[in-house]
């Protein structure tokens, strides 16, 4: 919901001369996103969503927390970046996405994740050693 302004920070922190970014500019449609630093935000807010998905059976404060998540549609966000180009973003949405109870995924999104599944050219391509 921040991608705009995630994008204009990690531009201005590679910046040679932050000066000259343009801080009204427009962030890039996320299938050609090629900044590395919001490759990594992307991963890392998905390693704090899995957290909270993973201890919501063992700590109350943190089914709380993943409760709001799912109410505020945490697999439509996850999904989304599915497009990014980046294997390290897309193998830390499919963890964080396994990481979730399958009462609490709907059917669109379990159709979508089968799409993805029937979709995929060489599922050997890519971070599957892990």
């Amino acid at each position: 919901r921040k991608y705009r302004e995630a994008f204009v920070a990690a531009e201005l922190y590679i910046a040679p001369d932050p000066d000259k970014v343009n801080m009204k500019q427009v962030a890039p449609m996320l299938d050609v996103l090629h900044n590395e630093y919001v490759h990594n935000l992307f991963v890392a807010i998905c390693r704090v969503v899995e957290f909270f998905t993973v201890m919501a059976s063992k700590d109350s404060t943190c089914d709380v927390v993943n409760t709001h998540l799912n109410q505020a549609g945490r697999e439509q966000e996850l999904l989304k970046l599915l497009v990014v180009p980046s294997d390290d973003v897309k193998f830390a949405v499919m963890r964080t996405i396994s990481a979730v109870q399958l009462d609490q995924l709907d059917a669109e999104e379990l159709e979508f994740l089968i799409k993805i599944l029937a979709d995929t050219r060489n599922i050997a391509a890519g971070r599957t050693e892990e």
